[in-house]
């Protein structure tokens, strides 16, 4: 059987934490802050919808309800600017698949969820931003018989190969967990978790218009809405999207 390549990790510099001037507490771990709320892949809506509209989450290709995810908590992000001063805690994050590929057959299959859990804390006056945050990332795979026979070579329903799944992942270094299990007669439902993603640093920031930018000048987009504050990441290289979404501490 041939295995995907389902890749979880953001790099450090989509978080604006890694640039020159992080401090040493850089790897720390994170110590404060509620817990984030699961939330699907995000659709093309993921970064153009309105601040309070859809974008809701799911999977990259087609925009529907992914498990655990809800237009309420993880909406699309519109780029407003404001005013980031304060301290912020972690409320949701969403996962946006810039360029899905999907196996002939399985098209729909793949969506990625993600927890947040911590804060970010901008001190305004000396344009220092204080990330203390976890993101762990899961990729759900929801396999039919037809997914089955295009993924999983001689695996003609999704019930053979559902536990080859598992045992193929389960050997992998880039998951903590690993679970597949059938959840229907002709549907394989398999959870991947990665390993926890922790950034304790400071760093400085700017903001410029709708963009926060790091020491070296990369930008992200932001909005700040009342008291919610909104966040939104592109990993080049893993071709993904990261919308991470804070409320204000009071």
């Amino acid at each position: 059987m041939r295995r995907r390549s389902l890749g979880l990790a953001f790099g450090a510099g989509v978080w604006l934490v890694c640039a020159a001037s992080c401090s040493e507490d850089d790897g720390g771990s994170p110590g404060g802050g509620a817990g984030g709320t699961d939330a699907g892949t995000g659709g093309e809506g993921a970064r153009g919808g309105g601040k309070s509209s859809g974008g809701t989450s799911g999977s990259g290709a087609a925009g529907a309800a992914g498990e655990g995810a809800s237009a309420a908590v993880c909406p699309a992000l519109d780029p407003c600017g404001g005013d980031p001063d304060g301290k912020w805690t972690a409320r949701a994050a969403c996962v946006t698949d810039l360029a899905p590929m999907p196996e002939p057959g399985c098209e729909g299959a793949l969506t990625h969820t993600a927890t947040l859990e911590g804060t970010y804390t901008f001190f305004g006056e000396t344009n220092k931003l204080l990330t203390d945050i976890v993101l762990t990332e899961t990729v759900v795979l929801d396999v039919d018989d037809r997914c089955a026979q295009a993924i999983a070579s001689g695996a003609a329903t999704a019930a053979i190969a559902c536990p080859l799944l598992e045992a193929e992942y389960a050997d992998s270094p880039q998951y903590d967990s690993v679970s597949c299990e059938m959840v229907s007669a002709g549907l394989c439902h398999c959870e991947l978790v990665g390993p926890p993603q922790a950034q304790n640093v400071l760093n400085m920031y700017t903001v410029v218009g709708t963009q926060i930018l790091d020491a070296q000048g990369d930008p992200v987009d932001f909005c700040v809405d009342d008291d919610t504050l909104g966040i939104y990441f592109i990993d080049e290289q893993a071709k993904k999207g990261l919308t991470l979404w804070f409320e204000r501490e009071k």
